[in-house]
């Protein structure tokens, strides 16, 4: 092999927010190692390594059966969360207590997760989150919303401070193998983009990359996976840069459109939103590049299995609902005379239910009260949003897209 693949290291990747005026940090996602859960299995250790003299160590007494999920659910204190689901694990019987469930979301992204005008939470992740509620509760309206910036969240997620994480993280390999985290299942397929004025570009916009910007201060968000891609895809193309590291997306919009960068990169959904919030979506040119493809997913503790599942199955029902046609606005009709299939979709096995630790119909209450899949998308990134962004590979596994789920059966 002649070529050298490995990637070059840019210029330098200056802290903005540093207490030292042009300080140079490198900034390694997610350096806290988070605590690695090991269960180890006794009887596989014993019955390869015997004990002195060839004696075999004692195992647990065979006549000290293992309990059963419900006699555990039985000694333990969570109890039942409303219409009889069962509680097992820590988280859900702590949401129990406190009646609603702490979910983490992004410091402010519009389209993915911000206030609006009157203080209420809005947003592709909010309404994950909602649905979420709805399938524990009832009711999706019991959330605390806990906002987060993206150095941050993965410990607050390890020290209890949420419950489960809805902020548009990355589905990354450190993430999972350095904290005690889970991602449930791929909820949202985007990508990094790059964005900068016209003014900024040797030639003309159409067509324009990386490569014709003049000025290369590229502003990004510390904490997250962006410094990393873009050292990666610019190393590759030989490109030097000079990466400024912001602690909050507002802190870095500001800085791009006040000048302090010349080049903003975010994933392509969040930099429509920003721009757009800020009413300068049509002043800027979104250059050809596609730094990186990547999938976000909700995630949560991984010893609090329960949830995961819980979760998870949420995630599907919203996917499956958009697969089988359903919206907030025909479900009334659909229900009227439902083939088998859908009649088990919309009313789950009731057992099945219960040990998810949700609550009977969890799937047509979601749709009642949240949507399904599709009607989540258009209203905070598609159609009918100010995005007007397209579902690209957020479609449908069965129209070409990378979205699943599998049968409710």
């Amino acid at each position: 092999m002649t070529g050298d693949f490995r990637a070059k290291r840019p210029g330098r990747i200056v802290n903005a927010f540093s207490e030292k005026p042009g300080a140079v940090t490198m900034i390694d996602d997610d350096l806290v190692n988070g605590p690695l859960h090991v269960a180890v299995a006794a009887s596989i250790f014993t019955s390869k390594f015997p004990g002195p003299r060839g004696r075999t160590p004692r195992g647990p007494d065979p006549r000290q059966r293992r309990r059963l999920p419900e006699e555990r659910r039985s000694a333990s204190s969570g109890g039942i969360l409303p219409d009889g689901a069962t509680v097992i694990d820590h988280a859900l019987k702590q949401a129990r207590q406190r009646n609603r469930i702490r979910v983490g979301v992004s410091l402010g992204f519009h389209g993915l997760s911000a206030p609006d005008i009157h203080g209420r939470w809005t947003g592709f992740d909010v309404d994950i989150a909602r649905a979420i509620s709805v399938a524990l509760f009832g009711d999706a309206d019991r959330v605390e919303f806990v906002p987060l910036s993206s150095a941050e969240r993965f410990d607050a997620l390890e020290a209890g401070d949420i419950d489960v994480g809805s902020y548009n993280a990355s589905i990354t390999y450190s993430r999972e193998s350095r904290h005690d985290a889970t991602f449930v299942h791929p909820i949202l397929f985007d990508g990094e983009v790059f964005a900068t004025r016209p003014e900024n570009l040797r030639g003309t916009a159409d067509g324009a990359s990386v490569r014709d910007v003049i000025a290369t201060r590229i502003g990004m968000l510390a904490g997250s996976t962006t410094a990393d891609n873009v050292e990666r895809y610019c190393g590759r193309a030989g490109i030097d840069y000079t990466a400024v590291l912001f602690r909050t997306p507002q802190e870095a919009l500001n800085g791009y459109l006040s000048g302090k960068t010349d080049v903003y990169c975010l994933d392509s959904y969040l930099l429509a939103g920003e721009l757009s919030g800020a009413g300068e979506i049509d002043r800027h040119v979104f250059l050809a590049d596609q730094v990186s493809l990547e999938a976000m997913s909700p995630v949560a503790r991984t010893r609090d299995w329960q949830l995961v599942k819980a979760v998870r199955w949420v995630l599907f029902a919203l996917i499956e609902s958009d697969n089988l046609g359903l919206t907030q606005g025909n479900l009334a009709e659909a229900s009227r005379s439902p083939s088998r299939y859908l009649g088990r979709f919309l009313a789950p096995d009731a057992d099945s239910v219960r040990h998810l630790g949700l609550v009977p119909e969890f799937t047509t209450r979601i749709i009642e009260q949240v949507g399904s899949y599709a009607d989540v998308f258009d209203r905070h990134l598609g159609a009918r949003s100010a995005l007007q962004q397209e579902r690209r590979a957020n479609g449908l596994r069965g129209d070409g897209g990378m979205l699943y789920a599998p049968l409710f059966i």
